[in-house]
């Protein structure tokens, strides 16, 4: 009896290695890869998956915005979903105002939110341009946001047309938004910024984050003027582009600062206000309205204007400085302060 329990505990001894030496030594699912497995089998339950589907937001009979997929994944679980091959529509007052196309689009049911990766839109006056359109985009490369009125194209057509790397647009806000390497075009003026958000009509847009603006002139010879501000507004109904707060405007030897500036398309005229000061050369002027037209290099300043050019000053009703022949006219009530040293 003695040596049959040796024999059993000898056998029960190795038995209990075996399954030590099994424990540590078998090849076993990394515990995170078993997470993993288990989050993905969840998520293929929860998935719903569409071929050729439109989805739209429409709260209070108001329709906001029409996808059309060639492919869907809806997760019910985290009210999200994945569009690919898009053709996207936004709208106002329940018409499509703004049209575009991406490979895919994001869309946060929860939060009334859709994120549009790399999208080429257009408005409904630029669509009959459309395959025009596409090839001028082609042209265009580097990783720039590009922002552009059809006008400078095609003729008179008011139209607009636009690529993003992203464009964002929420229910909360019922704005389109983007960041980082935007360029806007229009006409003469393009605008440079890292933030820009506007109506889905892109009536009113707002640029931010470092702005600036290059206006090209080409009368007699090409000319650059740089404009600085701490925001960009564009009209396209009143066809007018705005710089608010600490405008600044460089051009050669010309340095304008004010409270504001308009760009009037229609005159290829910069209309500047609020505490304008000029200086060009030895002359420095002040005023609270002024006219600047970079392709006749003419600047006109209005209500309280004056100009100091050595230690004479002249005061005016209105003031015309021509910059390319450097010469300063003067029109209706005058009042001009010679320096005594001057008249010795």
């Amino acid at each position: 009896m003695d040596f049959a329990k040796k024999i059993f505990v000898a056998v029960f001894v190795i038995f209990l290695v075996g399954l030590f030496a099994w424990a540590i030594f078998s090849p076993k699912q990394d515990f995170q890869e078993k997470i993993e497995e288990t989050l993905e089998k969840q998520k293929e339950r929860a998935d719903l998956k569409f071929i050729g589907v439109t989805f739209s937001e429409t709260v209070g009979g108001v329709k906001y915005w029409e996808l059309e997929a060639k492919t869907a994944t809806l997760n019910n679980d985290t009210e999200t979903a994945d569009l690919l091959e898009v053709n996207g529509s936004f709208f106002e007052k329940n018409t499509a105002v703004l049209k575009f196309i991406a490979p895919k689009v994001f869309w946060n049911r929860n939060q009334k939110e859709i994120i549009i990766d790399q999208p080429f839109g257009y408005d409904r006056t630029s669509e009959k341009y459309l395959s025009r359109l596409k090839r001028q985009v082609n042209i265009k490369s580097g990783p720039a946001q590009i922002f552009q009125s059809a006008k400078k194209f095609y003729g008179d057509t008011q139209g607009a047309w636009f690529k993003a790397t992203r464009l964002n647009w929420k229910l909360k806000t019922k704005k389109l938004s983007c960041d980082k390497g935007i360029v806007l075009n229009q006409g003469a003026l393009t605008i440079y910024a890292q933030n820009l958000d506007g109506d889905v009509a892109f009536k009113k847009l707002s640029l931010t984050g470092n702005p600036s603006g290059l206006f090209i002139s080409n009368d007699k010879e090409i000319r650059e003027t740089r404009i600085f501000a701490d925001e960009f507004l564009v009209n396209a109904q009143k066809n007018e582009v705005s710089a608010i707060n600490n405008v600044r405007i460089l051009s050669k030897d010309t340095k304008i600062e004010s409270k504001k500036l308009s760009y009037r398309r229609a005159k290829e005229e910069l209309v500047i206000s609020g505490s304008v000061k000029i200086t060009y050369k030895d002359i420095d002027g002040q005023c609270e309205k002024a006219a600047y037209n970079p392709s006749r290099q003419i600047i006109t300043l209005e209500d309280k204007a004056q100009v100091k050019r050595d230690k004479n000053i002249i005061f005016g009703k209105k003031i015309q400085i021509d910059l390319e022949n450097d010469v300063i006219n003067v029109s209706g009530k005058t009042k001009i302060v010679v320096d005594e040293e001057v008249l010795k």
